[in-house]
């Protein structure tokens, strides 16, 4: 999937980690690749993304 939307893979694994936070472009990315149709676009709020909670 990294190579498929241009991430790396240590950056995915941070994020499904809950070590980094879901942007917009990221889910735009998955959302493309997976030929979503903005479904999962539509689940990512507009407010900025927040750092996660320790």
């Amino acid at each position: 999937m990294a190579t498929a939307i241009l991430s790396s893979k240590g950056h995915l694994s941070r994020v499904e980690n809950d070590k980094a936070g879901v942007t917009r472009q990221l889910t735009a990315a998955y959302d493309q690749v997976l030929n979503a149709n903005g479904e999962l676009l539509a689940m990512v709020d507009d407010e900025p993304d927040r750092p996660p909670v320790p």
